[in-house]
């Protein structure tokens, strides 16, 4: 895990919002690098990377743990969110 906190996909795709959302406030670009590093938190670039780990290629959704035994509606929809 990337980050400290983090449970599940969720955890990380709120995150990556967030710093989409500081990004939009400040128009400051460290928080889109894959180098911004701040409490253990990374980039919405690489919290992307991350959480690809968890898509499901052949069946659809995202996993909401990296044992692939629980999709989450939630999970799958900040997905969409944060892809766009």
């Amino acid at each position: 895990m990337g980050w400290r906190g983090a449970s599940g996909s969720d955890d990380i795709e709120w995150v990556g919002l967030g710093l989409i959302n500081a990004y939009k406030f400040t128009n400051n670009k460290v928080f889109l690098d894959m180098d911004y590093q701040w409490n253990g938190a990374r980039g919405v670039k690489q919290l992307y990377i991350e959480v690809k780990n968890y898509l499901d290629v052949k069946r659809g959704g995202i996993y909401w743990d990296l044992n692939r035994t629980l999709k989450s509606a939630i999970s799958s929809s900040l997905w969409v969110l944060l892809s766009s």
